[in-house]
């Protein structure tokens, strides 16, 4: 085995067929002998795309990564039109139902603010949508230091935001965003979720990016790679372990132990360190700072879990149930987003266990990143842990958790092979 500086021709295990995998193996593979492993028998990660037939015809919809956009997504938008990967626009909008308060209403235009009709008439609802404003204001100067170091609950606290507002508002924003409940969402620093929400136009009522879904679903985009990487990909094949030596990394799957020079994790930051049977105290301090939220994910055609008022519905559909104690939900609503005339919605519903068995097109369980003060300091020192022990580390935990993140910490990864620009000439 070589030394531990990286080197062209080195074999290189890349552990995890999501955005970051598939990204670092596609860079790596002209100037490394790569083996990609993943332990389900498709690529993609949260990139899954299903066909549902009605009426004769055939829609792809995604069910995990769905939208991005060009002011935000640059390296996404660089990998897409390096593969040749078409995407149309998609509206990104924003509706809530609040069972728990009674008010439904989208963030589109007006008449969607005024879904209910009512609410023209109530004094409330015009302080409600002035603890939105109050609230935008005050997220735009939450920056520096202070503001990494707060969580969102405390920073609420101390503005004494109005419950309604946080509730029925920035709650269900921020948890359909990043795909967790309203508690984990309090524990995020404010300077984080701030940035997030400023960079996509999330503070003000304009100025938002131009939203895009990929043409034919994400699978376009994994199909494109998996196409390239050829038997370099190893599916239904887990990687079980990892052992560190100093000439090598060992990869156990249940064929059996292969060694490596180099082992880049492209996996879930707690599902990495569990593979590491040699964990040191900096690498378990690191990945162990990440926590996920399971979500189930059910796609379907039941429209009711949609507001009640059709002008309250969006692209992204929030509901807040009556008992506190409930789950809350977000549908996605995909006819929408995909830009298709289907003869009946076709919706993917996050948590919602109401939706009934008859209307069911598939159900799956998929793992979010829920970020704190303690994983957004990690953060910032993500180089620390690329190339070291002969292991990197990536994923989308390392940014804001979304696809965005997957390829730029991939990126990252490859410039310390020697790769500065891994998305040119494909």
């Amino acid at each position: 085995m070589t030394s531990a500086e990286p080197r062209p021709g080195d074999r290189v295990a890349v552990v995890g067929g999501g955005v970051s995998g598939l990204v670092a193996a596609l860079a790596l593979a002209r100037r490394y002998d790569v083996a990609l492993f993943e332990g389900r028998d498709r690529l993609g990660g949260h990139a899954h795309t299903v066909d549902v037939a009605l009426a004769g015809a055939t829609y792809a919809v995604d069910t995990g990564f769905v939208v991005f956009n060009d002011r935000t997504y640059p390296q996404l938008c660089r990998l897409l039109s390096a593969l040749g990967v078409r995407s149309r626009p998609a509206p990104m909008t924003f509706g809530v139902r609040s069972d728990r308060t009674g008010v439904e209403f989208a963030v589109t235009t007006a008449g969607s603010l005024f879904a209910q009709r009512r609410n023209l008439l109530r004094p409330g609802y015009y302080r409600f949508l002035a603890g939105i404003a109050r609230f935008n204001r005050l997220a735009r100067r939450a920056r520096g230091p202070a503001a990494d170091a707060t969580p969102l609950g405390d920073w609420l606290a101390r503005h004494r935001l109005p419950d309604r507002t946080v509730t029925d508002y920035v709650e269900p924003l921020c948890a359909a965003i990043w795909s967790c409940p309203p508690r984990r969402v309090r524990a995020f620093p404010i300077g984080f979720l701030a940035a997030f929400l400023a960079n996509h136009g999330m503070l003000s009522w304009s100025g938002q990016p131009q939203w895009r879904t990929i043409a034919g679903g994400s699978r376009a985009y994994v199909d494109a790679i998996a196409r390239r990487l050829g038997p370099r990909v190893r599916l239904s094949t887990p990687v079980v372990g990892l052992r560190r030596q100093p000439d090598r990394v060992l990869v156990a799957t249940p064929a059996g132990v292969e060694a490596f020079d180099h082992a880049i994790v492209a996996c879930h930051a707690d599902d990495a360190l569990r593979l590491l049977a040699d964990a040191d105290d900096r690498e378990a301090a690191a990945l162990g700072a990440f926590a996920y939220t399971a979500n189930h994910v059910v796609l379907h055609t039941d429209p009711r879990v949609l507001p009640r008022a059709r002008r309250a519905w969006a692209a992204w559909n929030y509901h807040v149930p009556r008992r506190r104690d409930a789950p809350v939900s977000l549908t996605y609503a995909m006819n929408r987003l995909h830009g298709y005339a289907a003869p009946r919605e076709l919706l993917v519903t996050v948590n919602g266990g109401g939706v009934a068995a008859p209307v069911r097109l598939g159900r799956w369980t998929v793992r979010h990143p829920a970020f704190s003060v303690q994983s957004a300091a990690v953060q910032r020192r993500h180089r620390e842990f690329i190339a070291r022990r002969r292991t990197s580390f990536c994923g989308a935990y390392w940014g804001y958790g979304f696809h965005e993140d997957g390829v730029s910490s991939a990126l990252r990864v490859c410039e310390a092979f020697g790769v500065s620009d891994g998305l040119v000439d494909l």
